[in-house]
């Protein structure tokens, strides 16, 4: 429950008041992408607060890429040309490898699988530099 509230707290202020801080947002993005989630079928009561849990962790990963789907598409660091067209090496390509990467190697459920999939859906759509090379 505390775990839980404190991944909430920090997704806010990534959000909102430390949207500039580059390595606050990278590092909270790293810390949810990588928990591992280990049921235990002996303790169904620890396995149901768990899956809570997992979906408090997909919210929050929505959550930053609802509000911050430039910043996860393209890098801080990558400078962007005035064409957009451009840019061949995204901070976007690293997060989608991962996700992949965890989706292919992890036992994961089907609606984890979905859920990841949908966070990278979020960035893709919500991303007006992905429109302007369209345009």
């Amino acid at each position: 429950m505390i775990r839980k509230r404190i991944l909430q707290v920090a997704v806010m202020l990534a959000t909102s008041a430390l949207q500039t801080k580059e390595n606050f947002v990278l590092g909270l993005l790293k810390y949810i992408l990588s928990m591992q989630f280990v049921e235990s079928p002996q303790h169904p009561v620890y396995s149901e607060t768990l899956k809570e849990f997992q979906s408090t962790c997909t919210i929050q990963l929505h959550q930053l890429a609802t509000v911050l789907p430039n910043f996860l598409m393209v890098s801080q660091r990558t400078i962007l040309k005035p064409d957009y067209a451009d840019i061949i090496q995204t901070f976007y390509d690293e997060l989608e490898a991962r996700v992949n990467e965890m989706i292919n190697t992890q036992p994961l459920e089907d609606r984890q699988k979905v859920s990841f999939q949908t966070f990278l859906f979020i960035i893709m759509y919500g991303t007006p530099l992905l429109w302007l090379s369209v345009c």
